[in-house]
C-alpha cells in the first residue's frame, strides 16, 4: 500500500477473497449472510479459523444481510459481534 507523500493515511480496504499476505493490508469480510440461526451459528467458527490463519481483522454482516431479524436473534449477532 502506497502512502501519500507527506500525509500518513491509508486506505481502507475490505475484500472477501484474499491471498498469503493480505493480513498486512486489509480486512476481511466473509460475505453476505442470511438473518438466519444457522448462520450465527457458522459465523463464529469461519471467523475464529480465519484467525487461525493470522488473519485477526475479519468480520462478518451483523444481524445478516438477507431477510429480517427479529429482535432475539439481532441481540445474539450485537453480543458476539
Amino acid at each position: 500500500v502506497k502512502r501519500n507523500e507527506g500525509h500518513n493515511v491509508r486506505p481502507f480496504v475490505l475484500s472477501r477473497s484474499f491471498f498469503a499476505g493480505s493480513q498486512r493490508y486489509g480486512a476481511i469480510w466473509t460475505g453476505d449472510n442470511e438473518a438466519k440461526w444457522s448462520h450465527l451459528a457458522i459465523a463464529s467458527p469461519m471467523l475464529l479459523g480465519l484467525n487461525v490463519g493470522a488473519l485477526s481483522f475479519v468480520g462478518a454482516d451483523v444481524g445478516g444481510f438477507f431477510g429480517n431479524t427479529d429482535a432475539e436473534l439481532m441481540t445474539r449477532w450485537m453480543q458476539a459481534g
